[in-house]
Formats: C-alpha cells, structure tokens, sequence
C-alpha cells in the first residue's frame, strides 16, 4: 500500500504530472495513428491503368458516400427512367402549393428489369412518400437498401476499396490500448490525490477528457481504404465531368449480384 502512494508518479507535483501525461498522450496518439495507417496495407498497391468505359453508377455511389449516397442515387435513377415522379402534394392553406411527393409513375414497369435496390425503392414508394423522409431512421428508404448494398461492399472489399481487415483491428486495439492508459493513469493519480487531500483536480479530468476525444477521432472507423480514397480521386480527375446521369446510361438492367 506505501509503495502505491509513494513514488514517482504520486510524487510529482501536478502541474508537471499535467505536463508529463500531456505528453505521454500525444505520443502515444502519434504512435498509434502511425501504426493505424501503416496496417491498412493498401497504400502501396497500384491503381488501375484505365478505368472501363461503363462504370457501376451504385459501386462509385458507396465508395462516395456508403449506403445513404446509394439510397439517393436509386430514387434519382428511379426518376430518371420514369418509374418514379416527383410532384407537388395537395394544396396547403391559402392555396400554397403542397409538398413535393414521391410517386410511382404509370404504367407500371417490368419489375424483373429492376434491380433489387430499385426494387425495394419502388416498394418503398407503394404509398407517396416525402423525399425528406429517404434517410428517415424508422420510416426512411435506407433502412431497406442497407442491407441490400452486401453485395456492392463484397465487391469492393474484394477490390481492396474499403476499410482493410488489418486497418480495422489495428483500429481496435489501438482504441482499446489507448483509452486503458489515459484512464488507468490519469484515475491512479487523482485518487491518490483524493486519498492525499491535494490540490485541485478539474485540470486532470480536462487532460483526461481530451485523450479520450482524440483517441476516438484517430480510430474512427473510415469507408474507404487509403487505395480506395486514391482511386475515388484519381476517377473524378480522370472523368472531372462525370455525374449520376452519364453513369446510369453505362448499364440500367445488369441486376446487382
């Protein structure tokens, strides 16, 4: 018990405790985001030598922005092809035009020509919907195209695109490791100082608090691996005109695997 209230630690006075753990911090951030990067193992991989002339529209719409990106891309694709309109509700109050809705166009289309997210988009349209409401938690569209975008994150994980596996863990570990020290440490020396009736303590919490925060920013999850951010770069420099419309002429009826 005597040797867990008296040495090096306890003993230093808090404004240089402040400084030394200030310091272990941010070199312990530093080292763990070096070895976070270093594990996503893509950075050296090469870029394709040409991109093919038809490009997935819903593959670039995740690399992009995930599945909310593809969810607005399938209602605009929807659009574009005629299945779906976008039009004015009924008239509010004093004759000001209503909200825009969301509505399935007629005739009906061959629903064997859609895929299955433009599908579930049309379902998802059996009743004219809010386009406010396409990333609503509970009643929104992306709720259903999440989980169909499986075969789009397979395919693009397989291509080294997204969040390596090793990235990941690293991410983990490093989280894991991180947030252990900064609140083992800094906890070890404001109890002794509670135990040892000493000074102020609110500068500790603070120095404990910004650890945790910039742990949580270093390790945040990303989409995208290091070789994918370079290929979404590299693709709108190659093609700096490309837009939704010139993607979905690529190919509209290849369903999604």
């Amino acid at each position: 018990m005597n040797s867990l209230l008296h040495n090096p630690v306890i003993e230093l006075a808090l404004p240089y405790f402040l400084v030394a753990f200030a310091a272990f911090e941010v070199i312990a951030l530093i080292a763990g985001g070096v070895w976070i990067w270093l594990c996503d193992g893509t950075r050296d991989d090469d870029l394709p030598d040409a991109y093919p002339e038809s490009l997935d529209p819903y593959e670039v719409a995740y690399l992009q922005g995930g599945a909310p990106q593809v969810t607005r891309l399938v209602v605009f694709d929807l659009i574009e092809q005629g299945v779906l309109t976008l039009s004015n509700g009924k008239p509010r109050l004093f004759m000001f035009p209503g909200r825009p809705l969301l509505r399935r166009a007629d005739p009906a289309p061959d629903l064997a020509n859609l895929n299955p997210i433009q599908r579930a988009a049309w379902n998802w349209t059996a009743v004219p919907r809010r386009p406010g409401d396409l990333l609503h938690r509970q009643v929104g569209l992306l709720q259903h195209v999440d989980p169909l975008c499986a075969p789009l994150t397979q395919a693009l994980t397989d291509r080294r695109l997204l969040e390596t596996a090793g990235r990941r863990h690293a991410r983990l570990l490093v989280s894991r490791t991180l947030i252990a020290a900064f609140v083992g440490l800094g906890l070890y020396k404001l109890f002794t100082m509670v135990i040892l009736g000493q000074g102020e303590f609110v500068s500790l919490l603070l120095l404990i608090l910004a650890g945790l925060v910039s742990t949580r920013i270093i390790c945040h999850p990303r989409r995208l691996s290091v070789l994918g951010f370079r290929y979404l770069e590299s693709l709108q420099l190659e093609r700096g005109d490309w837009d939704h419309t010139s993607l979905m002429a690529a190919d509209r009826s290849q369903p999604l695997a």
